[in-house]
């Protein structure tokens, strides 16, 4: 029997006399998406901030294809395969769409900045989103929906196994919302796990 690409057993996290999680139990398939549904304030982003790394002092034991694994630092989960959207989104406005996207990973020739690369791979995964956008554009030009899709592909530039999306639809009209579920079912296809959270039931429903 194959294990679940990511497993959550007894995850608990505590905020000082605040129990944000306690014991929770969650395991998702490759190639599968797995909802996870509650009202503002009911424990959702702080599960799967732990999922990304950004605490190390939760309880409980985390597998990924049934290695239990430390996700206690955001390099660890990337690593380990873990992407994770956020609803506040990371990209910084004074800077291109290419140096967004690719930041941390700009590729080099001669010792110099390769920008006929650094383009061919934007464009590449803006491709992958439904993006067709000139990669030098400042990200401060482009609208809030263009935004939340060169997110998830900055996310995707980083070949993620299992993928987290806390509210992706937050800044997208309902016509934007359906071309997202349109890039989901096809990442779905492509195998990876994903964990979709969201307080919208019949959002839910479609995804």
């Amino acid at each position: 029997m194959t294990a679940p690409a990511i497993e959550l057993v007894g995850i608990s996290k505590r905020f000082g006399p605040v129990q944000a999680n306690r014991d929770v139990g969650l395991a998702v398939a490759a190639g599968s998406i797995h909802g996870i549904v509650g009202e503002n304030g009911a424990g959702k982003s702080t599960l799967m901030k732990m999922l990304a790394g950004s605490f190390d002092d939760y309880t409980g034991q985390i597998a990924i294809n049934g290695e239990v694994v430390p996700l206690h630092s955001p390099a660890l989960a990337k690593r380990h395969g873990v992407g994770m959207i956020y609803q506040e989104l990371s990209l910084a406005k004074p800077i291109s769409i290419a140096e967004n996207l690719l930041v941390g990973r700009l590729p080099v020739k001669g010792g110099f900045l390769d920008r006929a690369r650094l383009r061919s791979e934007t464009r590449h995964w803006l491709g992958e989103v439904g993006l067709d956008l000139d990669p030098d554009l400042p990200v401060e030009d482009i609208s809030p929906h263009e935004a939340q899709l060169v997110e998830i592909a900055k996310v995707l530039a980083t070949s993620p196994t299992i993928l987290v999306m806390d509210e992706p639809t937050s800044a997208l009209s309902r016509e934007e919302v359906e071309r997202l579920v349109v890039i989901i079912d096809g990442l779905k296809k492509k195998g990876l796990a994903i964990i979709y959270i969201s307080h919208h039931l019949p959002e839910i429903d479609r995804v």
